[in-house]
């Protein structure tokens, strides 16, 4: 009997573990906003409709993806006839690249021309693996228009439109940064933003740059915002999970 008992506890146990180790594997993503928060977007994760929210000042918390790995975004919007309920319509999709966890960047614009018209949404996703974004660095993106040289504590780089380049942190809990943009032949390099940044030990920070809103200061849009966001819940690397 007490044979038998424990024959069934080493089987639950197993069980328990491979359960465990499914959900660890989970393919999963956090997002954030470019520039602007997103609108209210949602997602489909088999029957149910999942709301998202991408700000731009922190992570989301992390969301489950769909076992596709097919991320496809949609929101709502009026219909033509005021009497017939809100229309769906898709605005992006991006494929999640890691089988672990991904970052997805949201930039939207709203459509002045219409209230009744959907957002545009550009998506971007990217392997948030500890792997891919280890500790201790800093992951920076660039979505300006414009080719970026980003001087990161003692490190400097240039940044192509559309892409994204890596920093080690220096000593302490924040790092100098300067951000120059390149405005043609004629104006070459300016500097358009930079100061200290906050960095937190043992932890990874995303940096994501994007041409300014036009202001009454700067009607062109000439400035970069710079957004510092630290990621205080990286996940296990892989091999652990």
């Amino acid at each position: 009997m007490h044979t038998l008992t424990f024959l069934l506890l080493v089987v639950l146990c197993l069980q328990g573990q491979v359960l465990e180790a499914q959900v660890a594997v989970e393919q999963s993503f956090r997002t954030l906003g470019v520039r602007r928060a997103a609108p209210k977007l949602f997602y489909q994760l088999g029957s149910k409709e999942v709301p998202l929210f991408a700000g731009d000042a922190a992570l989301s918390a992390s969301y489950q993806a769909p076992k596709s790995g097919k991320l496809e975004l949609y929101c709502y919007v009026p219909a033509t006839d005021p009497e017939l309920p809100p229309v769906k319509v898709t605005v992006a999709e991006a494929t999640l690249p890691s089988e672990g966890e991904n970052l997805v960047l949201i930039a939207s614009i709203q459509n002045t021309n219409s209230k009744q018209a959907a957002p545009a949404v550009a998506l971007r996703a990217v392997d948030a693996s500890i792997e891919a974004h280890p500790l201790n660095t800093i992951r920076v993106f660039n979505f300006s228009k414009r080719k970026i040289a980003a001087k990161v504590g003692d490190e400097f780089k240039e940044i192509l439109v559309g892409e994204e380049a890596f920093f080690a942190y220096p000593e302490g809990n924040k790092v100098w940064v300067k951000i120059a943009a390149y405005e043609g032949v004629d104006t070459g390099w300016k500097l358009r933003t930079g100061g200290p940044k906050a960095i937190s030990p043992d932890k990874r920070t995303i940096i994501v740059l994007s041409d300014a809103y036009p202001t009454r200061e700067d009607p062109e849009g000439l400035k970069i915002t710079l957004r510092n966001v630290i990621d205080n819940n990286p996940p296990r690397p892989l091999s652990e999970r």
